[in-house]
């Protein structure tokens, strides 16, 4: 799968056998790592590699996509759509920028308004939902900005470098992105 975002300089791809150790290093950088409900610091090879083996045989229900700038040919991070219920209509969002000097520069939102348009015109969900831990403001901000509205809170409910941290739920529902997207977000 391919899908091309609205900065010509940037694609969304498939995983291939070659991105193990980028995915393994950001999975261990601390300053990414720790904004994350699943990381429990240090990640190992192995986890990695069965992770992206899952993803290269085809997983119908996860959707994992590397953010690639072309020229210079990097990698960015990744998005994806997990836990895809057809039945319901409707998946989880995540994505990580896996680098400081690549925040800020337009490469998320790109990603996510291509993932976004893919979830709702190509596989016709109905809503895509989102977790981020209350300490990530940057985050918060962000997924505000692109049309995410607030569900719930899961007060309490990480324990995260010693401290009980809340958990908030984020969605979009369909008829809310395509709003957005001609509103031209």
């Amino acid at each position: 799968m391919l899908l091309k975002t609205e900065k010509p300089e940037m694609i969304l791809r498939q995983l291939e056998p070659e991105d193990i150790y980028n995915l393994y290093n950001w999975t261990n950088k601390p300053e990414i790592a720790s904004f994350f409900v699943f990381s429990r610091l240090p990640g190992s090879i192995e986890k990695t590699k069965k992770f992206l083996n899952s993803q290269l045989e085809g997983d119908p229900n996860n959707i994992h996509l590397v953010i690639e700038k072309l020229e210079p040919k990097e990698f960015i991070g990744v998005i994806s759509l997990k836990n895809i219920n057809w039945i319901d209509r409707n998946a989880e969002y995540a994505i990580v920028i896996t680098d400081k000097k690549n925040m800020g520069k337009g490469y998320a939102k790109a990603a996510s308004l291509a993932i976004l348009k893919y979830a709702f015109l190509t596989i016709n969900l109905e809503r895509v939902y989102l977790n981020v831990l209350s300490t990530n403001l940057r985050a918060i901000n962000f997924y505000e900005r692109i049309g995410f509205r607030k569900e719930g809170i899961l007060r309490r409910h990480v324990f995260k470098e010693g401290e009980y941290v809340d958990l908030l739920w984020y969605g979009i529902l369909k008829s809310e992105c395509l709003e957005l997207l001609s509103n031209g977000l």
